[in-house]
Parts: C-alpha cells; sequence; structure tokens
C-alpha cells in the first residue's frame, strides 16, 4: 500500500482517511467522514463513533424496541423489531491514497 507523504514545516505528514459505509445508503459506497494526520488519530475517531453506536443499542436494547450487535471493531448491525432488514454501518481507516470506493 503507498503513502503520499506531505511536508508541514519540516515534518512529514501522512494523512488518513475515515470512511464509513452503510446499506441505509442507496449506492452502498464508502462515504469520506473526516481526515487525519496519523493512522492513531483516525482509528480514535473510529472508535469514538462506535461508542456512540453503542451508546444508541444499549439505549435501544433497554427500551425493547430494536436491538443491534457490533462486527468486531469496525462496525455495527442494528436490527428492527418485527422486520426482516437490519442496518449495517461499517467504518475503515485508510492512507489517502487509498480510496475504497
Amino acid at each position: 500500500m503507498m503513502t503520499r507523504w506531505r511536508w508541514v514545516g519540516l515534518t512529514i505528514v501522512a494523512i488518513w482517511i475515515l470512511w464509513s459505509r452503510g446499506n441505509y445508503e442507496p449506492t452502498g459506497r464508502w462515504m469520506f467522514e473526516e481526515a487525519h494526520e496519523s493512522r492513531s488519530a483516525c482509528q480514535q475517531s473510529m472508535q469514538e463513533w462506535l461508542d456512540l453506536w453503542k451508546s444508541l443499542v444499549s439505549s435501544m436494547k433497554r427500551s425493547g424496541s430494536d436491538d443491534g450487535s457490533f462486527i468486531g471493531n469496525k462496525g455495527v448491525v442494528i436490527k428492527r423489531r418485527g422486520q426482516k432488514d437490519h442496518t449495517v454501518v461499517q467504518y475503515v481507516c485508510l492512507p489517502e491514497t487509498v480510496d475504497p470506493r
């Protein structure tokens, strides 16, 4: 995997992009979320998004309305009560030179 480098002052910075996709999007394409100056910052942001989903899933389970589960540490599946369909949201961090679309 090739990474493009940028000079910032006297420091080289590789830009990392947080991408997401969900089956609620008609095309199912990966969507740009955020840009970060390091892989670890991107992964931290991805974890923050997943923590928001975890909070939502916990709330849904407590209310008895819907249910959810997690795809490792990369995504979430929301299951609607009484429906066959479910929502899947995935996240990935990639160098700016890699476009998952």
